[in-house]
């Protein structure tokens, strides 16, 4: 069961029931795209979780906006959540199934 999951079942013995709409922000923790980047002139593996909503009743938006470079039009990929989404990139030494170990300088 991913974390978000676990995170948003309900507790016995606390007894209260789980928000529905915490349950709709759940998302697929193996659904990223590995990349590298350069910090301090090191290259880095981040993990990049892609359009992730997060709001549970999103405004769905047109696939074509208007205003994009040049006042041409920019390409929305996930309409279903339009504007209502973000990237998150995240270092793969911090999971800890990746066999790497992190260390200070």
């Amino acid at each position: 069961m991913p974390t978000s999951v676990a995170l948003a079942a309900p507790s016995a013995g606390r007894g209260h029931a789980v928000d529905p709409e915490d349950a709709e922000l759940d998302f697929d923790s193996s659904a990223y795209t590995t990349i590298t980047v350069t910090v301090d002139d090191r290259p880095v593996n981040v993990r990049w979780y892609k359009e992730i909503c997060y709001v549970a009743n999103p405004v769905a938006a047109a696939p074509q906006q208007p205003g994009g470079p040049g006042g041409g039009t920019t390409t929305i990929p996930n309409t279903a959540c339009g504007y209502q989404s973000m990237n998150v990139f995240v270092p793969e030494s911090a999971f800890g199934d990746q066999g790497h170990r992190c260390t200070s300088r």
